[in-house]
């Protein structure tokens, strides 16, 4: 019989089981004393403390570009585009000037099978759809990666994303955001 641990979270003092709490070697029993709930709470709060901020906000981009170089993702970028050859496409490169993409807003492809075929999304909320979505790479379009369930009409793309929250904008409304 397995046995479940439970741990007891010390920001919001509720007693939750070890799955609850992300691993760290350092700790005693190999995880946080804080539960994911309120890590992911406290890395949103410093989110909006560092975007509010001129001065932090300069702060956080110096320590991203020298992550970059330390890391090396220029290199590990071009083993990425290997994988995505619809990338030296000239209808893929030009779709941001034939949308008039509004500053702060980029393209989602809903599907790469009709590179014209976009949503228009706020940049941040672009970035946290990607978290939930991964790209099938044989077939072209996305599956939602909790369930595996591939997303096929532009349709059911724009469902999902209003269903997890997020909004986009419609292409006719863009230039009107600029």
């Amino acid at each position: 019989m397995i046995e479940i641990i439970k741990k007891v979270c010390f920001k919001c003092n509720i007693i939750k089981p070890l799955d609850n709490y992300y691993k760290h070697k350092a700790m005693a029993d190999g995880h946080l004393n804080k539960c994911k709930v309120c890590a992911k709470l406290d890395v949103k709060k410093r989110a909006d403390i560092l975007y509010a901020c001129p001065k932090e906000l300069e702060k956080e981009r110096i320590r991203s570009r020298e992550k970059y170089h330390r890391l090396n993702y220029k290199e590990k970028c071009k083993k990425w585009k290997k994988n995505k050859p619809w990338t030296k496409s000239q209808t893929y490169k030009n779709l941001s000037r034939k949308y008039k993409t509004p500053k702060g807003y980029e393209l989602h492809h809903w599907n790469y099978n009709m590179l014209d075929e976009v949503i228009i999304m706020n940049r941040r909320e672009h970035r946290k759809l990607h978290q939930l979505i991964e790209l099938d790479l044989k077939r072209l379009v996305f599956k939602v990666k909790s369930d595996g369930k591939y997303i096929e009409s532009k349709l059911e793309h724009c469902f999902f994303i209003k269903q997890s929250g997020f909004s986009y904008v419609e292409k006719e409304l863009a230039h009107t955001l600029k």
